[in-house]
């Protein structure tokens, strides 16, 4: 997701990009134009890998990857927290990570970001994975 600041109407809109390339790209545009400079610190997270209803056959190497970052004062990437629905105990503080041990079923997948000012913010998907 990436978010769209119009400073004369001041509104604020939430977008989901296909690629990493296509947000970095409207992120440096941003940048360039000084948007980020006192506008609103709030933060954002998209899941890149696995797309969103996936399925595995058990035992398979599965890939994440998720950016997160926030806007104030300029672009600041953020480390998001992963989180398993049927692991409870499961929490993971990285960019990227992979496995090959999740059981046969569905998972939902979840990345969440917060910034400074307590603002949560959270990308989820599902997987499913599937006997041999």
């Amino acid at each position: 997701m990436l978010l769209r600041i119009s400073q004369t109407m001041k509104k604020l809109w939430i977008v989901k990009f296909p690629t990493l390339e296509c947000l970095l790209a409207v992120m440096l545009a941003f940048s360039i134009l000084g948007c980020e400079d006192g506008g609103p610190n709030i933060p954002s997270v998209t899941i890149y890998q696995p797309e969103n209803n996936s399925s595995f056959p058990f035992g398979t190497q599965i890939h994440f990857e998720a950016v997160g970052y926030t806007v104030k004062g300029g672009i600041a990437y953020t480390v998001p927290v992963w989180t398993i629905s049927s692991y409870p105990d499961f929490s993971y503080s990285e960019k990227t990570w992979e496995t090959d041990t999740l059981s046969i079923g569905a998972h939902t997948i979840t990345a969440t970001v917060t910034n400074d000012d307590g603002v949560v913010v959270v990308d989820r998907i599902t997987i499913t994975i599937t006997p041999n």
